[in-house]
């Protein structure tokens, strides 16, 4: 039957090419059967928060695991209390490669009503999980009953099967572990409930309610909120122009239709640039992007084609999954795995786009899941995973609407809905799946109880992981079992003997020297410092090994051998004039730092280095220009504020040597150096 030419009527709708079909009109008992009682949906409710708590509750008696936790928590005290000067680190600091004032805040609320106390903070993770599946809940009843051509705000007692059904299947997914039992991932959790508060509010905009200037307000408000838990709702809004095409069917999917409506969304437009601009610069603070020349244009079509088809492959069989899937260091894009990936994803997308009038809220869908998981594809690569669970958390919310629009479907085209025993079957049939999937999730959850449980599941997933087996080796070499970590710290270098693994090669000379294998210990550190001569620990270990034999100057030798055959490598003379300064040698010391700079004018910490060196000799005038062209350069970096300020304070210009130091303090409000010479110049009462 041809769509009609007239108006469509309340039956009709324009399907994503914005062309008319008619929707065919569902029986009466199942269509108009109302939303269930107020008490009933409470009742509901309740039941789902507890759903989406229990599997994850043995979180609440789990402590902080050594992949990130050790440098966010117990390393670090800034986020220790609301004192103001740890207020102002949360809103400045890129730590740990994220800009998250809000989670931040979260965790020093929390300290101040209880201290560090790892298991709470995972019971406040799990609680936010909670919240967020009830608020997708009310977003995928809008979202479905919108979609079925209904009057938008009416909610159906099918629409909310399927709201509960979708929200379920988020919440109790196994791939939802690492964000809710990981202490770090409360960023996760945090901007994710804003997230969807902001969609639920900016869904009352489109309803034809009143009000509408008021949930827009509330709706910005919530997306600020949420970029500042973290930064992956960047591409927010691009995800509401789909949801206009579909399932809110307000605009046709033509250019002009989607131009339309993306400058409608100019408002979210500022916030979403912002975010992405400080998410790449927090990246880069901590050298974890990965350059183009390292990592081609090919290899990055390739990863994204992988993780988008080890999502989607991971949600429907949620097996094997592990706190890290490493990338490899030699990538082959045209290798087999990567190749089946990306006609997956290729025959997928073009199947989809095919059966576009058919089935338009299996395209919507997919590409909904592209645009949320987008930034964390490797389109834009940082650090050594190729995927991780936690990139899920948001991006796989699409799927669970697909199985709700599912549902909500069946109970319509039965005539008798909820009561119809086919509906009773299949929701039975998904009960007992998401008990499956639940206690997946439990089982999950207990991987993260303790680093060597973390670590022994990424190897149980991948057995060549460099990562893992230096990790796990660091973690029971400190428990006192040194044969077994020096096993796995002789894998791990063989696995990844270059450049990037020399942390191994380090740690396994202090686990022979534990050992009393001094000789070992003293060429496994030889051997570290010809892979990576910069290598702080390595030098240190060295340095200590060299002054108990009394050869403290064959270090200095063996700097003098790689300047040689490498005379542009900045960081080793940085690191020689160090140990030149450490021994008296100040003049040679300054050759090394005028070295650096004549190879790089712009080098900071050497400007700052070389400035500190004139500063402790009193020749204040050379020292000046030095550290104001560093300051100028970075307006970030303490060491340069502090001794400008200490520079100033000598020349008797003490109001600009306070300001240097309070710039200093506000970043980094432990900072030694710029402490004492507040207490030192405050004493002398100037």
């Amino acid at each position: 039957m041809k769509p009609s030419r007239s108006k469509p009527s309340a039956a009709a709708a324009k399907g994503p090419g914005g062309a008319q079909r008619t929707q065919p009109v569902p029986p009466p008992e199942a269509s108009l059967a109302p939303a269930p009682s107020a008490a009933l949906r409470f009742s509901l409710l309740a039941l789902l928060f507890l759903a989406a708590c229990l599997p994850f509750l043995r979180a609440t008696q789990q402590g902080f695991v050594e992949w990130d936790d050790d440098w966010m928590f117990v390393k670090n005290p800034n986020w220790r209390g609301l004192s103001e000067p740890n207020i102002a680190w949360m809103f400045d600091t890129m730590h740990m490669g994220h800009y998250q004032p809000l989670s931040w805040l979260s965790f020093a609320l929390e300290y101040e009503l209880w201290g560090s106390i790892p298991e709470r903070m995972h019971l406040v993770n799990l609680l936010i999980h909670g919240i967020s599946a009830l608020l997708f809940a009310r977003i995928a009843t809008r979202l479905l009953d919108w979609g079925s051509g209904a009057r938008p705000g009416l909610e159906s007692a099918a629409a909310w099967t399927g709201g509960v059904v979708a929200a379920l299947f988020f919440a109790v997914h196994p791939l939802r572990v690492e964000s809710v039992a990981w202490a770090t991932e409360r960023r996760d959790v945090l901007s994710t409930v804003f997230l969807l508060t902001c969609v639920l509010c900016w869904l009352r905009t489109r309803d034809g309610g009143g009000g509408k200037f008021l949930w827009w307000i509330l709706a910005l408000a919530a997306y600020a909120l949420s970029l500042l838990s973290k930064a992956w709702g960047m591409t927010l809004p691009a995800l509401l122009v789909l949801l206009e095409v579909f399932p809110l069917r307000r605009v046709p999917a033509t250019l002009r239709g989607l131009a339309a409506s993306a400058l409608s969304m100019w408002p979210f437009v500022p916030l979403a640039g912002w975010c992405a601009w400080k998410a790449m610069g927090a990246q880069e603070s901590i050298l974890a992007a990965v350059s183009w020349e390292e990592h081609g244009l090919m290899n990055r079509v390739a990863q994204a084609s992988w993780g988008s088809a080890f999502y989607l492959w991971k949600t429907l069989l949620p097996t094997d999954l592990s706190p890290l899937y490493e990338l490899e260091e030699q990538f082959d894009p045209f290798a087999r795995g990567y190749g089946i990936a990306m006609a997956v994803v290729l025959a997928l997308t073009l199947g989809l786009f095919l059966a576009r009038r058919r089935f338009p809220a299996g395209l919507a869908a997919w590409c909904a899941f592209l645009i949320l998981v987008s930034p964390v594809l490797g389109l834009f690569q940082s650090g050594a995973q190729k995927a991780a669970d936690r990139y899920t958390y948001v991006a796989c919310l699409p799927f669970a609407l697909l199985l709700g629009a599912g549902v909500t479907h069946l109970v319509r085209r039965r005539q008798t809905g909820l009561r119809d025993p086919l509906v009773r079957g299949v929701l039975a049939g998904l009960t007992l799946a998401f008990a499956m999937l639940g206690a997946a999730a439990h089982a999950q959850t207990g991987i993260w109880k303790d680093s060597e449980s973390l670590w022994r599941q990424v190897l149980a997933v991948e057995p060549e992981s460099y990562i893992a087996h230096h990790n796990l080796a660091v973690t029971i070499g400190e428990q006192g079992r040194r044969e077994e970590a020096i096993a796995l710290e002789v894998r791990c270098i063989e696995l990844r003997p270059g450049k990037g693994n020399v942390d191994a090669r380090h740690y396994l000379g202090a686990l022979y020297q534990r050992s009393g294998d001094t000789e070992k210990a003293f060429q496994t550190w030889l051997d570290a410092f010809h892979v990576d001569p910069e290598h702080a620990a390595t030098l240190n270990s060295l340095d200590g090994e060299f002054g108990r034999r009394g050869e403290r100057n064959k270090l200095l030798a063996l700097f003098d051998e790689v300047l040689a055959k490498e005379p542009g490598r900045l960081g080793v003379r940085m690191e020689y004039a160090r140990r030149l300064l450490a021994i008296g040698r100040g003049p040679d010391a300054e050759s090394q730092y005028k070295a650096v700079l004549a190879l790089d004018p712009r080098h900071v910490p050497a400007l700052v280095a070389l400035g500190y060196l004139y500063e402790l000799a009193g020749r204040i005038a050379e020292a000046e220009p030095l550290l104001t062209q560093a300051v100028r350069l970075d307006a970030s970096n303490v060491d340069a504020l502090t001794e400008l300020g200490a520079v100033r304070a000598a020349q008797n210009r003490m109001q600009e040597a306070s300001m240097f130091w309070s710039q200093a303090l506000t970043l980094s409000p432990q900072h030694p150096r710029a402490n004492a010479l507040v207490r030192q110049y405050s004493g002398a009462g100037r």
